[in-house]
């Protein structure tokens, strides 16, 4: 119990010493069913590797463009976090309520934290730490999505999404420590690129045109994971979980 208490003690500690550079988005999955058909979904999210640590506004938008083409756009915010992706893809309704989709897209990132919202301080000890970073990436993906729409009176659906993709960052840290009469600056740069993988999952429940919508999201990242570079440094927010709602038209 008292190791517990411990590490639970620990973990804004270890949430402040690392750098988020990506976290697991919150993407409608629309399962466009006929040429015409709008989906437009809005959500906030909350993202997390340790503790919570992002909270992002989402919009996606996607149309039935013929009736098998189709087309997405996403984009989020979350302060210090921006994020924003096309996509064309194919739709295939397989009956009157259950749809495959596949999208194939280019997404542009950006994250950035002020040092002086990172600062920690040890009272007494005449000591301080800085750091800021920032950076941007590219995301060339492709997603597969299926599920079930408007069951019942309720119109309940429910579907899962997979994206594959190449995450291409090109971030620098900068941190400043203090202790005394002596100050160290430290660099840190990290540009591998990473095969991500993305699943998640969505409900929906409501009416014919509204929907309540709710995600839930996560994010592996090759290099990341496996401790090499300056994985000690940046990190992946791997965990999402989302809820808005889901216009139809």
């Amino acid at each position: 119990m008292k190791k517990t208490i411990a590490l639970l003690a620990l973990l804004p500690l270890l949430a402040s010493c690392v750098s988020p550079i990506y976290h697991a988005q919150s993407v409608d999955v629309p399962l466009i069913n006929h040429k015409g058909d709008v989906r437009v979904s809005a959500d906030m999210s909350l993202s997390a590797w340790l503790l919570p640590d992002a909270m992002n506004v989402n919009a996606t938008g996607t149309v039935g463009i013929t009736d098998w083409l189709a087309g997405q756009v996403h984009a989020n915010y979350g302060g210090d976090n921006a994020y924003l992706h096309a996509a064309p893809g194919v739709y295939f309704p397989l009956s009157d309520n259950f749809v495959v989709e596949g999208y194939a897209g280019f997404g542009y990132g950006a994250m950035w934290r002020n040092g002086n919202n990172d600062k920690d301080k040890e009272e007494g000890s005449g000591s301080k730490n800085s750091r800021a970073y920032s950076g941007r990436f590219m995301l060339p993906f492709g997603q597969v999505n299926v599920g079930w729409h408007d069951i019942g009176p309720v119109h309940f659906g429910i579907a899962f999404g997979m994206k594959v993709g190449g995450y291409m960052p090109d971030f620098k840290l900068n941190e400043i420590s203090t202790s005394g009469n002596t100050t160290t600056y430290r660099s840190y740069t990290y540009r591998t690129t990473n095969l991500l993988l993305e699943p998640q999952m969505q409900v929906t429940l409501g009416g014919e045109n509204v929907k309540w919508v709710t995600r839930v999201g996560f994010s592996w990242m090759s290099d990341l994971a496996d401790g090499k570079s300056q994985s000690d440094v940046f990190i992946n927010d791997w965990f999402t979980v989302g809820t808005g709602i889901q216009l139809s038209f």
